[in-house]
């Protein structure tokens, strides 16, 4: 029997130069991929392209670092295509070094994302480095039940509150190598922890990483907790399914 299906919560399908070596890599994989866009102009490309892809989802995204650029064309396709997907992301907050100079427009951008989605029951994939306390803030006001940190890489402090809020941290094969991911993961109840690539921004063995290597992950808690592969499949496959329930809920 094999083991049930990886959701790979947040990759970057048209950052790859060859989107059909991806898929093909999939094709021996049992894993359902999210394919988050910078813009929503993105989305609507990948969407027309490779909407009948069945391992393919498509996210709708407002990259934190692309909210300066954001026209009126780009917001109009974004409510547009609210109603065509189920995903939004990559979306959320960056006060980083890459970023703080447009930390004001950055945050009129995701509260305009928030309000626009609140209560639709959509999942959110949300970027928060360098301002994972705002990112918390922002989601909290806008009362979205759940969401996705993806590659979360704050302070313990705020992980432990937007745990007890209910949020879900993906985790990667970077994370995995590194000791601040390790400390980050151990904070993490296996109730709310999930899987993610972040291809192609992640390597593995001196190549973009793949949807099918979050199994470095899954393998990573296999060892970590002393269990089968299979049965860590299912804790992330399991809370893949909560997450969609929790913010459904609300409907």
């Amino acid at each position: 029997m094999g083991h049930p299906v990886l959701v790979d919560t947040h990759f970057h399908f048209d950052e790859y130069d060859n989107r059909r070596a991806v898929t093909s890599s999939m094709d021996a994989s049992n894993v359902i991929a999210i394919a988050v866009s910078n813009r929503p102009s993105s989305f609507a490309e990948l969407l027309d392209r490779h909407g009948k892809d069945r391992r393919l989802r498509f996210a709708l995204g407002v990259h934190p670092l692309c909210a300066a650029d954001m026209t009126e064309y780009e917001w109009s396709t974004f409510r547009g295509c609210v109603s065509k997907t189920t995903y939004i992301g990559e979306v959320g907050l960056d006060f980083s070094t890459h970023g703080v100079a447009t930390r004001v427009l950055q945050e009129r951008a995701f509260s305009r994302v928030l309000e626009t989605v609140a209560g639709l029951g959509k999942i959110l994939t949300v970027h928060s480095r360098g301002a994972e306390e705002e990112t918390l803030s922002h989601v909290t006001h806008a009362h979205i039940p759940a969401v996705i940190f993806h590659w979360y890489s704050g302070s313990l402090r705020v992980l432990e509150r937007a745990i007890s809020n209910g949020h879900y941290m993906s985790v990667n094969p970077a994370m995995v190598r590194g000791i601040r991911g390790q400390k980050i993961i151990d904070m993490v109840p296996r109730s709310r922890l999930l899987c993610e690539s972040d291809g192609p921004y992640v390597r593995v063995g001196g190549r973009a990483v793949l949807p099918g290597d979050v199994e470095i992950v899954v393998k990573y808690f296999s060892e970590k907790w002393a269990t089968s592969f299979e049965e860590v499949s299912g804790v992330f496959y399991s809370n893949f399914i909560r997450l969609i329930h929790e913010n459904r809920a609300g409907l």
